[in-house]
């Protein structure tokens, strides 16, 4: 049997028009990314990380089933810490995303099945004329 991990984003910060991610050697840069978030990653074993990871929103039809009003995202690259405090920085290091910006929250990501759903690290956008 496989090793299972639990992917929890920890933190997220939708990427300033002034970041150049494209710039950060572990990011090919293309596609641009959206959005970088910080993912808890856990295992039965006691395997434990924390993941800078960039997302993309994607238009049009996913490779997997979307629930209705759910954007389509695509992890675009990643790279793997010991602690937060490391990770935050990194970011702050690499990319130029400030340490008040990062939104905290904890969002379970992973499927019952093992599988990643990149939807869910995300806040849902507003329906339109919504305010």
């Amino acid at each position: 049997m496989s090793e299972r991990f639990q992917l929890t984003v920890v933190r997220r910060v939708r990427l300033r028009e002034d970041l150049k991610p494209g710039k950060v050697y572990w990011n090919s840069g293309d596609p641009v990314p959206d959005w970088l978030v910080i993912t808890h990653i856990t295992s039965q074993k006691g395997y434990e990380s924390f993941n800078l990871q960039f997302l993309k929103l994607t238009p049009g039809i996913c490779t997997s089933v979307c629930e209705p009003r759910r954007a389509c995202v695509v992890r675009t690259s990643e790279m793997s810490y010991e602690t937060l405090r490391i990770a935050k920085a990194q970011a702050h290091a690499d990319v130029g995303v400030e340490y008040v910006e990062w939104e905290p929250c904890h969002i379970e990501i992973t499927e019952t099945d093992g599988g990643i759903d990149w939807g869910r690290a995300l806040p849902m956008a507003e329906p339109a004329g919504s305010t």
